[in-house]
């Protein structure tokens, strides 16, 4: 598996005090110097893209108990390697 190469967790999400409308939101490293430099979105998408690392975080940990618990290689297993590489591989 590749190296991340994504802005470290945990991210926050805040309202954009420059956005557009008031569901303009600015997702970031919590406590870091570029709140929006991760991403811009809706109010609504805000939880789930901050949460994106601690989410990512979570796939790896179940993909790896998976892999060695049960040492299959069914359907599940495939779509959880299949993100979490998606996830981890630059664009």
């Amino acid at each position: 598996m590749s190296e991340m190469q994504h802005t470290p967790g945990p991210w926050v999400a805040t309202l954009d005090p420059q956005g557009l409308t008031s569901d303009d939101y600015l997702i970031g490293e919590e406590g870091g110097p570029n709140l929006d430099g991760v991403a811009t979105c809706s109010k609504r998408d805000a939880p789930l893209i901050s949460t994106a690392p601690r989410l990512l975080a979570a796939l790896i940990a179940a993909e790896r108990l998976f892999e060695h618990t049960w040492a299959m290689n069914g359907t599940i297993h495939k779509e959880m390697k299949a993100a979490i590489k998606e996830a981890t591989t630059s664009a």
